[in-house]
């Protein structure tokens, strides 16, 4: 069985993010020097991706940070708490697994971790309302969205998915959110994020299913390609 290795992984990142895939490389060498990725003897290329490391790229990416800020991005947006979740949702159960994880960290895990069942769940629904439409070719109607959103300078996350009605107006089916720790809030650890976010400007980094599904595909464990 083989997975996904980190400069495979950090390439379909790269593509899907919009930045250059030295970015991530950098990224990945500074989140390992801080203990974020797990150290290998072989050089950072020889580990193969798991949920966890995934995670914190992810995060990492959406916290639209640098590469030396990454480090502080995965810690403070891993520590978030559930806020609130609701909507039915009963027919991607998946998404209600995320959200009852403790953290936000142990949340983006899970998604990594269920996104191919997430995502044969999505197929299986469309494929009920859209019979005629090829299954490889039914997200692109853009009757589900689902997508992972991260806010600073206050720390802030959430997920959430819409579905078309039947005049094709999207709505909101499912939501949770995660928002700061209220006793690192007391211990004084999001300071440096209260200080930034006494200016009123906010900025929002989504992603969405299309991504989700990739970068879990890219983790899952598939059969070895057999050589011609």
């Amino acid at each position: 069985m083989t997975v996904a290795k980190v400069p495979a992984f950090l390439e379909v990142l790269s593509g899907l993010d919009g930045r250059k895939r030295e970015t991530f490389v950098e990224m990945a060498l500074v989140l390992r020097r801080a203990g974020q990725l797990p150290p290998t003897k072989r050089g950072l290329g020889s580990n193969a991706v798991d949920s966890f490391m995934a995670a914190n790229f992810l995060i990492a990416a959406l916290s639209d940070a640098g590469p030396a800020a990454c480090p502080r991005a995965v810690e403070v947006y891993r520590s978030l708490r559930p806020r609130r979740s609701g909507g039915a949702g009963r027919t991607v159960p998946g998404l209600h697994a995320v959200a009852s994880c403790a953290t936000f960290g142990e949340a983006v895990e899970a998604l990594i971790e269920r996104g191919p069942q997430i995502k044969a769940d999505v197929l299986r629904v469309l494929g009920l309302v859209y019979p005629d439409v090829p299954k490889d070719r039914s997200l692109e109607l853009g009757a589900v969205q689902i997508e992972l959103s991260v806010q600073r300078p206050i720390p802030y996350a959430r997920l959430s998915m819409k579905v078309a009605n039947e005049v094709g107006l999207h709505i909101e089916e499912f939501s949770a959110e995660w928002t700061v720790d209220m006793s690192l809030v007391d211990a004084g650890f999001y300071r440096p994020e209260m200080i930034a976010a006494q200016a009123d400007k906010r900025s929002v980094s989504t992603i969405g299913h299309r991504a989700i599904f990739e970068l879990s595909e890219l983790i899952a464990e598939q059969p070895a390609a057999v050589a011609a």
